[in-house]
């Protein structure tokens, strides 16, 4: 349990945090996760104190809120106004005084943890105070920052959020992108899960706080007698790594799957159904031995021996059409990150509004199970879409059942070609933990399909920084050969070629943010405070979005030249773009509204919708291209149904 002095402390800290993070989600992730993906930061192999916990979560937090700052005075300034956007927002909306509004809203906001509402009242209070009179005169939340509360100062005095103030209410001629679901859009209203249970530190976007805290969950157990020694043992050797790695905790037999809905657990990969043996994970090949004729060892759901043949069902009905393996080595378009724009939209807030922000927040705000590469939830349980979820993996696993649950995301918010092999050290200590979070089961049991898509990152950065020609074609040559070591012969790998990110302003640049502005304005704003995601594409100025399409298409050509001269031993690779402004333009053809397909709350992701229509292209395009990669049709499909249901299904 925390103190009450750390409760009140991390209380304000984390408060701050929230604040920036419900508007500007996306850089503060994306920045975050790219500084721990090129960090080799050390880490105890003792199982914490409290008070050694304690003192590491408040450093981790202070520095996430302070990790905003990349101008001076930037992150007050941020903080400020996107703090009174919202407040005043809703207090206009809500028809009451600014600081009885901020009261509202704390204890909305601190629903999951009722015990920062006190710390976030307190805060609030003397700054609504203060604010009141501006507001009431209907000045600018810009304003009110830069003159009254003196938070906007230096270069960040010129950036402004709000350029007309208030902003156009939400109505049919002035609609605020994603404020509510439209007809057509397949998904209940709040899609919640029981994925999204993991801990405050992983809310806090530190790695090893979260593994820490389960480590002490784990050794309480452990002293009830539910934990062996070995166990133990097992747990601080992993603790003792000395780098970051995006792999399942707890994985007690260590064969990167996971059996529930822990860290990066089974909405990552297909689903562990022994953690206690490292002989049983998804995808194994199960053609040994006694071929699962008594136990599940590839996790797909067929055991047992047929009466009429006395042969093993996983012999009789896979072993002709064995499983092929998906991997998506990408970056948070893989992962599929999304954030709900109710959480930025006034005139929306409720009492529930933010009761499931900290579930959302502790997977980095990712859907993987609902990506275009490895979904396998329904609507239901995934951001509004208004087409059914059909990922590139639920499309292999309707052709052949054998494959279930083969399938892993190694998605990594702010993944990049130039950040997978880190500066500085010789192989095999300069490559990150995203590559090394593969499963063995990829080189050692059976081929797979592999797509290797890091598909902005290079480009994208806070300024116009873009990963050097030379310096992208030598690590994407060196990616790839590591991963000629770690792919088991005969497999496909799918390179995804840099996206043209001039589609999203081309799309949105018409369109009103959920939060009132137009999206220029909030690209722009995001861009002179520096922290932007993506200065190069997220910019009102044309020169500079054509500068960073020319520089991504001669990073593409590296791909090109390096498919053209290398060869490697264990798969044949292929080139894909991810035309995503055809998309765009085919859906508006079709009669449809071209914002459907970008993120509202970033103006920077696909959507949902946007997922599964990059699923369906791409999967058109492997058919046409790479049918091999598609894998093999089961004509024992329907027996495999009858006889073993949906196979355990994925939870």
């Amino acid at each position: 349990m925390l103190s009450h002095r750390m409760r009140a402390r991390v209380g304000v800290a984390a408060a701050l945090v929230l604040l920036g993070l419900l508007l500007l989600a996306t850089p503060l992730l994306t920045e975050a996760k790219k500084h721990r993906h090129y960090s080799h930061g050390s880490r105890s192999r003792h199982l914490p104190t409290p008070a050694h916990r304690e003192a590491q979560l408040l450093q981790h937090v202070e520095l996430q809120a302070g990790g905003l700052r990349s101008v001076e005075g930037g992150k007050d300034c941020m903080m400020c106004t996107v703090l009174l956007g919202l407040m005043e927002q809703y207090a206009m909306d809500a028809g009451l005084p600014l600081p009885t509004a901020a009261a509202q809203w704390c204890s909305g906001l601190t629903a999951a943890l009722p015990f920062l509402d006190a710390n976030c009242k307190l805060m609030l209070q003397p700054i609504m105070e203060q604010a009141e009179p501006d507001f009431q005169k209907g000045i600018s939340p810009d304003v009110t920052c830069r003159t009254t509360m003196q938070k906007c100062n230096g270069t960040v005095a010129q950036c402004t959020l709000f350029p007309v103030w208030p902003p156009p209410k939400h109505s049919a001629e002035t609609p605020r992108l994603g404020v509510h679901h439209e007809a057509g859009l397949k998904s209940s209203p709040r899609s919640l899960h029981m994925h999204y249970a993991e801990t405050m530190g992983k809310f806090l976007n530190v790695h090893s706080i979260t593994e820490q805290l389960v480590q002490t969950k784990l050794a309480d157990l452990a002293r009830e007698g539910m934990l062996t020694n070995e166990q133990l043992k097992q747990m601080a050797l992993q603790a003792g790594e000395d780098k970051w790695v995006p792999v399942p905790i707890p994985d007690w037999d260590q064969d990167k799957y996971a059996s529930s809905f822990t860290y990066r657990g089974l909405q990552w990969r297909g689903k562990d159904c022994d953690d206690g043996s490292a002989n049983v994970y998804p995808g194994r090949n199960a053609f040994q031995g006694d071929k699962d004729a008594k136990k599940d060892s590839n996790c797909n759901g067929i055991f047992g021996v047929d009466p009429a043949t006395q042969q093993p069902y996983e012999q009789l009905l896979c072993e002709q059409y064995p499983s092929r393996g998906l991997l998506a080595i990408g970056d948070s378009a893989t992962a599929h990150f999304s954030l709900p724009p109710t959480y930025v939209t006034p005139s929306q807030f409720t009492n529930t509004t933010y009761v499931d922000i900290l579930k959302h927040i502790t997977t980095e705000m990712d859907w993987p199970q609902c990506s275009w590469s490895t979904a396998y939830a329904n609507n239901t349980f995934c951001p509004a879409s208004k087409l059914n979820v059909s990922s590139i993996y639920q499309r292999m696993n309707e052709r052949n059942r054998c494959n279930h649950r083969d399938f892993v995301n190694a998605g990594v918010n702010g993944a990049s070609v130039d950040g997978l092999i880190a500066d500085g050290d010789v192989p095999p200590a300069n490559y990150t933990g995203q590559l090394q979070a593969i499963p063995p089961r990829y080189k050692t049991d059976s081929p797979s399909t592999v797509f290797f898509a890091l598909i902005g990152n290079d480009i994208c950065s806070k300024g116009e920084h873009y990963t050097p020609i030379d310096v992208f074609h030598d690590k994407a040559l060196a990616e790839l050969a590591y991963l000629d070591t770690v792919l088991a012969p005969g497999s496909h790998v799918i390179i995804m070629g840099l996206v043209d990110g001039r589609v999203l302003y081309d799309t949105l640049q018409d369109a009103l943010h959920p939060f009132g502005m137009p999206y220029p304005a909030f690209y722009d704003y995001l861009n002179c405070i520096e922290t932007s995601p993506c200065y190069g594409w997220m910019n009102s100025n044309q020169t500079i979005r054509n500068g960073a399409s020319m520089h991504a298409m001669k990073l593409n050509q590296q791909y090109i030249e390096i498919i053209a001269s290398k060869q490697f031993s264990n798969f044949d690779l292929h080139y894909y773009f991810p035309d995503y402004a055809s998309l765009v333009a085919n859906w508006t053809a079709a009669g449809n509204d071209p914002h459907d397909l970008i993120e509202p709350v970033d103006g920077f992701h696909p959507s949902q919708t946007g997922n599964m229509l990059l699923a369906g292209a791409l999967w058109d395009w492997m058919a046409v291209n790479v049918p091999d990669a598609l894998g093999v049709v089961n004509p024992n499909n329907d027996r495999i149904t009858q006889l073993f249901g949906n196979q355990g299904g994925y939870e």
